[in-house]
């Protein structure tokens, strides 16, 4: 029912396809982390996904996808595209970011989408934003609600904002939230 941490970590070698079978409900964190194979397909039973489970994995056909029963997506998941079930009531797609509407959440922020200006959805309360080392981000400002409350270590690394916009002088952001953008100071 559960795929224990970094069960396949360094696992495989290109040409390979791993089906993780259905029943499996649970994959813990890092349970593919560095692993290498050609192509991934996720049961539909699957509720849960841990933090870097699939980190590392890219795919040819540039996507990963999430069933309508997954629930939780961790941090750095997987550094490709993900796409989310239609039917998944859990989740908010707007084409640039997916949210995590159970847990009031940002997890994700698709590479190489072109926006000026993005505006974090309203009621959002946390930026984890899976897969930190992206190929591009090509956004220009960032608004963040006052609803958010926590941004995560690492989520837009070595990316240069022109802008960021935080609503709320409340919103506790980890130092390394913004590392490497020579544009952001934090105050002491």
């Amino acid at each position: 029912e559960s795929m224990f941490e970094s069960a396949f970590c360094d696992y495989g070698c290109g040409d390979i396809v791993v089906i993780i079978p259905e029943g499996v409900k649970k994959i813990e964190k890092r349970a593919f982390y560095f692993a290498h194979f050609d192509s991934l397909k996720l049961p539909e039973s699957l509720e849960y996904i841990g933090d870097e489970a699939f980190y590392t994995y890219t795919t040819a056909k540039g996507s990963i996808f999430i069933s309508k029963n997954v629930k939780h997506i961790g941090q750095k998941i997987f550094d490709g595209n993900i796409v989310i079930d239609k039917e998944n009531d859990n989740f908010f797609d707007d084409g640039v970011a997916i949210y995590n509407d159970l847990e009031k959440t940002l997890v994700y922020f698709y590479p190489d989408v072109k926006k000026e200006t993005y505006f974090v959805k309203e009621g959002t309360e946390k930026i984890i934003a899976s897969g930190m080392f992206r190929k591009n981000y090509l956004i220009d400002n960032i608004v963040i609600p006052q609803s958010v409350k926590v941004i995560e270590e690492c989520l837009w690394y070595k990316h240069e904002f022109k802008k960021v916009i935080v609503q709320s002088g409340e919103t506790f952001i980890e130092k390394t939230a913004f590392k490497g953008n020579t544009k952001i100071s934090y105050p002491d």
